[in-house]
């Protein structure tokens, strides 16, 4: 048996949607897998500035985000396209250091997460008990907030950032936290 591995990844609205592998079989009379495929790297000439069309592309690296950094914070963000308060798309990245969890809330609008860095631990309901009712959720995990649903998240042992997309407004309604014995 010749094992191939295909892997599919569609990214929408800046988040992974999905990862398969798919297996194939190849017929017993097959000795040897197929010559590998032949691909045609293509590189810029070294040392040669190129500038991009802004036009065509957008582009923000890591030096030069604004990140909220406004205390009491659970969470620092950065917005990467939109605002998050007006009726618009928008995308976050959030950056929730070791320890510090939200409480539990809603948002109005659905929202689409990715896992970018860290383990980031996820919620539902009121009875906020991230020790026994969060469950981990690694790097490339995807998760959607479902609009009107009460959740909490946040990181235990680790930084953890994720990448939120939605249309505002994004903000949170906190609900009153209960406690069940």
């Amino acid at each position: 048996m010749i094992r191939r591995s295909v892997v599919v990844i569609a990214i929408a609205t800046g988040s992974l949607l999905a990862a398969c592998e798919q297996q194939v079989s190849a017929p017993a009379e097959v000795a040897a897998p197929p010559p590998p495929v032949q691909e045609e790297v293509v590189s810029a000439p070294t040392g040669v500035p190129v500038e991009l069309n802004p036009d065509a592309i957008t582009v923000l690296t890591p030096e030069e985000f604004q990140w909220r950094d406004e205390e009491p914070v659970l969470a620092n963000s950065v917005s990467l396209f939109g605002d998050r308060d007006g009726e618009e798309y928008y995308v976050y990245l959030n950056k929730f250091a070791p320890g510090n969890f939200s409480r539990p809330h809603f948002h109005q609008n659905d929202r689409y997460i990715t896992v970018v860095k860290g383990t980031w631990w996820v919620g539902t309901g009121s009875n906020f008990d991230p020790d026994n009712n969060t469950v981990p959720l690694p790097v490339g995990s995807f998760v959607v907030h479902t609009g009107g649903e009460v959740h909490y998240d946040g990181a235990k042992d680790e930084e953890v950032w994720v990448l939120i997309a939605g249309i505002g407004p994004g903000a949170g309604t906190a609900v009153e936290i209960t406690t069940e014995e």
